[in-house]
């Protein structure tokens, strides 16, 4: 990787997290629609945080955020009795509704183009996911955005946070998030490397 690169990445990376949400909406849309995030288009459906979400669905509802292009929609759709998936990104969104496997899920998903550092839904959800996208939340907000979405979880129900490379680039942001939660489970997995963190409705309460 050049330095050209890497200095880029950061600048992205800083701006993806901190820029106004209208410059982060044009950013978000402009790498979507070159391609960037094409292989999530591709995830495998055996990827290690499916199991968990549907441990607290049981066929619900889910509130997607950061849904991006829609691979966890397309995984669900039969899945659950309704799902809403939320983006920043028109181009993303665009891409999310047109993959659904079957029409006749249509119904049960919508998608919806807000920042979700602001959005506020208007049901309560079985299951609220972050699925890599609680880093684009700077890190001094994420204690407050978890605590925030909590109120909008059915009883016995959990937010879902799948985090990448927990060990060396994520480290901080799970150490945060372990000293503000009880968390009901924690699952490292190797192949491909993330770790899995679940915030329930109940037991998982405020540290003091």
């Amino acid at each position: 990787m050049s330095a050209y690169t890497r200095i880029w990445n950061i600048t992205r990376r800083v701006l993806q997290s901190h820029a106004g949400a209208e410059a982060r909406r044009r950013l978000w849309n402009a790498e979507f629609k070159h391609g960037r995030w094409a292989f999530l288009e591709e995830t495998d459906d055996a990827d290690c945080v499916y199991p968990v979400i549907e441990a607290y669905l049981n066929h619900g509802s889910i509130l997607d955020l950061g849904c991006g292009s829609g691979s966890t929609a397309k995984y669900l759709a039969g899945r659950s009795q309704t799902y809403v998936g939320v983006d920043i990104s028109d181009v993303a969104l665009a891409l999310a509704r047109g993959i659904s496997p079957e029409r006749v899920h249509a119904a049960r998903q919508r998608f919806v183009r807000h920042d979700i550092e602001s959005y506020v839904p208007d049901q309560k959800f079985d299951v609220i996911l972050f699925r890599d996208s609680i880093y684009y939340i700077p890190l001094a907000r994420v204690v407050e955005n978890i605590s925030r979405y909590r109120n909008y979880l059915n009883d016995g129900g959990a937010i879902v946070l799948r985090i990448a490379d927990s060990d060396k680039r994520y480290s901080k942001l799970v150490k945060v998030i372990e000293n503000a939660f009880l968390l009901e489970k924690k699952l490292v997995f190797e192949k491909p490397r993330a770790l899995i963190l679940v915030v329930g409705s109940r037991s998982s309460t405020p540290a003091s």
